[in-house]
């Protein structure tokens, strides 16, 4: 693949013959060309000289319109691929060339501890309280999902405490109407997870609620905590300050009515970098309701990243999960913060063993996506 940086050779273009003289062909087909390569509109942009995104999306659409196409592109189907080609190339080109922000190869063991809080509606809590049950415990008779109240530590059901590796079905109110286990919605709160096997969980537990008939909507959220105590107070600062120069892949990534809700706003460029700046120097501090949250940090040594909108789709919760998981462990391998161009960073963490290809094809196919 050639390097996006210079102009690619032109090739004939499906229906060439039907371009009518008077079409501006050059600019206008290079403009389709590129598109239909796998480029954004920005480079596309830079790559053929108009001076805007809406320029060369223009210039595109003229030109799929003079050989019978309304919108959309040529040869759509090999679209994804070329694409995935495309962004592997640039990964390994930033890697030979050196350039700062690559990831160091990740040396972990994989076992990094996460959690994840997920909000529902449409189901009361004993239902999904019973539905857990039997997905994740189906051998044990005692009872191992707990209905509590917010944040509670005693079962609103069993009368037992909530133990290590169990499950709670909580009370939200921002989704539900009380703690009663006949009241509709909630939270489900995992237990301290790791590796495949807390992956293959929460899969499990996103099938169960959706047998339950859990469901959602704009007012629910998914919330993942990501072990975070273990890195030090620079490698902290690293990570925060990243997070803010990679949040307009965070916004790609999640629905548009998630950008702008008041339970996880996004912080300014400059509040990034206090909070990274303060980090640095041994404080841990941030608001509560924001997209990254270090609120919890002093009490259970996480950050939580509460950007992405409810959802019950276990891939979605997957992969999720994995970038996130994937971007501490490489800042606790030593990474530097830098600025990014893009979304090819996905790419470069899973290149550098961070997590699964399949995981960066998927982030970026929802990518793609939502971006429609």
């Amino acid at each position: 693949m050639a390097d996006p940086a210079q102009p690619l050779p032109m090739e004939p273009m499906p229906h060439f013959e039907q371009v009518p003289h008077n079409f501006r062909l050059d600019q206008d087909q290079q403009a389709a060309y590129f598109r239909n390569a796998g480029y954004t509109w920005r480079e596309v942009a830079r790559l053929t000289g108009f001076g805007s995104e809406s320029g060369a999306r223009a210039a595109a659409n003229r030109y799929f319109a003079s050989i019978g196409q309304t919108s959309g592109y040529v040869a759509s189907q090999n679209l994804d691929a070329r694409r995935s080609t495309r962004r592997a190339s640039a990964a390994r080109r930033r890697r030979q060339q050196n350039t700062a922000g690559v990831f160091v190869p990740n040396p972990s063991n994989g076992e990094r501890t996460f959690g994840a809080e997920m909000e529902f509606v449409g189901a009361t809590k004993s239902a999904v309280q019973s539905a857990l049950q039997a997905e994740l415990f189906p051998n044990d008779s005692a009872c191992r999902v707990h209905i509590t109240h917010y944040h509670g530590r005693s079962c609103l059901t069993c009368g037992n405490m909530v133990e290590a590796g169990e499950w709670k079905v909580e009370h939200d109110g921002s989704v539900d109407n009380g703690s009663s286990p006949s009241s509709i919605g909630g939270e489900v709160v995992s237990p301290v997870l790791a590796g495949e096997q807390g992956i293959d969980l929460i899969r499990r537990a996103c099938v169960a609620m959706q047998a339950a008939g859990a469901r959602v909507d704009r007012r629910t959220g998914l919330h993942i905590h990501v072990k975070f105590d273990d890195l030090t107070s620079a490698q902290q600062g690293n990570y925060i300050e990243a997070f803010g120069l990679r949040h307009n892949t965070f916004d790609a990534l999640v629905a548009r009515s998630r950008r702008t809700a008041y339970y996880c706003g996004r912080p300014s460029s400059a509040a990034f970098q206090s909070m990274a700046d303060d980090a640095r120097r041994g404080t841990i501090r941030s608001a509560r309701y924001q997209s990254l949250n270090l609120s919890a940090y002093g009490r259970i040594g996480t950050a939580e990243v509460r950007y992405h909108q409810g959802t019950v789709n276990p891939s979605k919760v997957e992969h999720w999960v994995r970038l996130h998981v994937a971007l501490v462990d490489s800042f606790a391998a030593g990474t530097e913060a830098s600025t990014v161009d893009g979304h090819d960073w996905i790419a470069d963490l899973a290149e550098a063993g961070y997590m699964p290809t399949e995981s960066a094809e998927y982030l970026s196919g929802r990518i793609s996506e939502l971006a429609r």
